[in-house]
């Protein structure tokens, strides 16, 4: 391994371990780069799963999918854990907490970046607890653009493992009463008219 390599991957290492000193934009460009490197450290992608479980609330909806995908692509198998899809997909399982709904913007990342994959049998464990997540739809917090992007993060889900009827007509309904008190946010909610476009 060349010298500056080498130092790029202390360096990195470094940053994952202090997570003040790793922006979350960043997060997403860490198993791309390790593929690009051919470098396969256990332990390194060990830490950027942690980094990624206790930073996911921050990653936007194209972050959340990049994280996804690149992690997809890094060649990294362990003898119990499996692959680097797998392990990243267990980290994210556990830090989601059901009884503590996270913000509705972070939730429909989640769902969207948990569904970005080709192999989104890997995902599966993650896609449930999702699902557990939205619950009957009353108990996640609904305010404007963010409701329209959890209503289709909702479609999503339900179209890879089936979401109840009775809690997407919940978000449906909550959805148009929170956009109907809140001002008007085109380029907040573009990616979801597109997603419902496609559910028609």
């Amino acid at each position: 391994m060349p010298p500056e390599t080498k130092r790029s991957l202390i360096q990195l290492a470094r940053r994952l371990r202090a997570p003040e000193t790793l922006s979350v934009p960043e997060l997403p460009g860490v198993p791309l780069l390790l593929q690009r490197l051919d470098v396969r450290d256990q332990q390194l992608f060990d830490d950027f799963c942690a980094r990624s479980a206790e930073r996911w609330k921050e990653l936007s909806l194209s972050e959340m999918a990049s994280l996804f995908r690149n992690t997809e692509d890094y060649h990294l198998l362990h003898g119990t854990k499996g692959t680097a899809l797998c392990r990243l997909v267990a980290s994210m399982t556990e830090a989601l907490e059901p009884q503590k709904p996270p913000p509705p913007r972070a939730l429909a990342s989640l769902c969207h970046g948990a569904l970005a994959p080709k192999r989104r049998a890997a995902c599966a464990p993650l896609l449930a607890k999702l699902r557990d997540a939205l619950g009957d739809g009353r108990s996640v917090e609904l305010r404007g653009a963010e409701a329209v992007e959890l209503l289709a993060a909702a479609g999503e889900l339900h179209r890879a493992i089936g979401v109840s009827t009775p809690t997407l007509s919940t978000l449906a309904q909550r959805s148009r009463e929170a956009l109907d008190e809140a001002p008007w946010e085109p380029t907040a909610i573009g990616w979801t008219v597109d997603a419902l476009d496609e559910e028609e």
